[in-house]
C-alpha cells in the first residue's frame, strides 16, 4: 500500500511539474516576446526593403528571430490544445 501511494504521489508530482512547463510556454514566452519587442507584426512593407537592402546592423536577424519565436509558439501551442482536446475526448 505505501509503495503505491509514493507512485502516486510521484505520478502526480511529475503531472504537476509538465503542466507548470505547458503553462509557462503558453503564457510566458508571448508575454516574454512582447516584453522585448519582438512583434514582427509592426514592421511597415518600406521598412522591410530598407532592412533588407541595406547593410545587416543585427535588425533583420532580430526580425527573422522574432517570427521563428512567434510561429514555434503558435505551432506548440496548437499542438498542445490537440493534445488536451484528444486526451479529453479519450483518443
Amino acid at each position: 500500500m505505501k509503495a503505491r501511494t509514493i507512485v502516486s504521489l510521484r505520478q502526480r508530482l511529475r503531472g504537476l511539474i509538465a503542466t507548470l512547463g505547458l503553462a509557462l510556454f503558453v503564457f510566458g514566452l508571448p508575454a516574454v516576446l512582447l516584453g522585448i519587442g519582438a512583434t514582427p507584426w509592426n514592421e511597415r512593407l518600406a521598412e522591410l526593403h530598407s532592412v533588407l537592402s541595406s547593410p545587416d546592423d543585427g535588425t533583420l536577424a532580430l526580425l527573422i528571430f522574432a517570427v521563428a519565436a512567434w510561429l514555434a509558439w503558435i505551432v506548440g501551442t496548437g499542438l498542445i490544445a490537440m493534445a488536451v482536446l484528444a486526451e479529453a475526448r479519450g483518443l
